[in-house]
């Protein structure tokens, strides 16, 4: 299932928008959800409006250019119903980007290799609080169980990699 058609339809289930407010969310708060890019929003933008599951409306505020601006349909609305109950229905295993890396961890010598973990911890630290100083308190807020479940696979990793480096210090 590709999540990126349920959280375009869910944004433009919360609100209409132009294609620029859609793609900033989606460059500023969706990084952390999905791989996605605003190229692929607005190629998928397209190809929703095609489908018939967004309309397209062109406003004009002012002296401004005129905008379009996206909502979604009612086919739009049972597919977005569609979607997340069959996102939240089953489990999708994702892959982890480091993992690739540490299949071949033995190839670098045990303080080279303690090097670049500590410089990915570091960066993971970094984003880590990011996140935590935006994740709503409550889970039901907007976002909060997402956001969630993100920091809680990212604190894993974290403990995982903190674990990993640890060995290697040790010479193990």
């Amino acid at each position: 299932m590709d999540q990126r058609r349920l959280l375009l339809l869910g944004l433009l289930r919360l609100r209409r928008m132009h294609g620029y407010q859609l793609g900033e969310i989606v460059d500023r708060d969706l990084s952390y959800l999905a791989d996605f890019k605003r190229p692929t929003a607005y190629h998928l933008l397209r190809q929703l409006l095609r489908e018939g599951l967004v309309q397209e409306q062109r406003e004009r505020q002012g002296e401004r250019p005129e905008r379009r601006v996206y909502s979604v349909t009612p086919a739009g609305e049972q597919e977005f119903l569609r979607l997340l109950q069959l996102q939240l229905s089953s489990y999708q295993a994702g892959y982890s980007p480091g993992a690739a890396g540490l299949m071949f961890l033995e190839a670098l010598e045990p303080s080279q290799a303690a090097r670049c973990l500590r410089q990915q911890l570091e960066e993971l630290e970094g984003k880590l609080t990011l996140l935590r100083q935006a994740a709503p308190t409550h889970g039901h807020e907007r976002g909060g169980y997402a956001l969630g479940l993100v920091l809680a696979r990212m604190e894993a990793e974290h403990r995982y990699l903190l674990g990993v480096l640890q060995e290697l210090e040790k010479g193990v």
